[in-house]
Formats: C-alpha cells, structure tokens, sequence
C-alpha cells in the first residue's frame, strides 16, 4: 500500500497525523537521518518537506530528486520564524484536510 509522509516542524506536521500520512518530527540534530530513513521505505511514494528542514536535508535532498519515487516536495511552514501563523498556510491545511478543530477563537 502506498504511502504519504511528512517531515518538519510539530505545528505543521501535527494535523496530518489524524488522516492516515507517517508523520516525523524532526530538528537540526535528526533531521538528516530521519530524511534518509522515509526515502528508503519502499511503501512511500510521496514526503512532504517543511521549508525550514531543507537547509538541514540539502544534499540528500537534491539526491533524490533523481528518483522517480518517492516524489518529494517542500511546503511553507504553519508558523513563521516569528510564530506567526500564515494563514495562507493554514487555509491550504483546511482545504486538504477540514477545518482546524482546535482553533483558538
């Protein structure tokens, strides 16, 4: 059965885990080995990557852009460095997946 991940931040990555997607948070420190482990699983076909991970994954990254799957490409982040939320973000997440259910009014 194929299979979707996602790499990145907890805020960003969060919602997915309720919809079935193999969800890693990752840092500086892990996020290089944890990269490396998603492409080598045969059963995903498609990852995710938070644009704030890429510095981290570069070289892997590019890579694997040779191969045909898993088909990888980078979202934004929910937050930005300043822990705004971008909403254009958080609109896109909503239409994928259903409102945002823990919203703070």
């Amino acid at each position: 059965m194929s299979k979707i991940a996602i790499i990145g931040d907890k805020e960003t990555i969060f919602p997915f885990n309720f919809f079935g997607f193999i969800t890693k948070y990752v840092n500086e420190g892990n996020a290089r080995a944890e990269f490396r482990s998603l492409i080598k699983q045969e059963e995903i076909k498609i990852i995710f990557v938070t644009e704030n991970i890429t510095p981290f994954i570069e070289k892997d990254f590019k890579e694997s852009l040779n191969r045909a799957f898993p088909i990888i490409t980078v979202i934004p982040t929910v937050s930005e460095k300043t822990g705004e939320k971008r909403e254009d973000v958080v609109k896109l997440i909503e239409r994928i997946i259903g409102p945002n259910l823990l919203k703070e009014e």
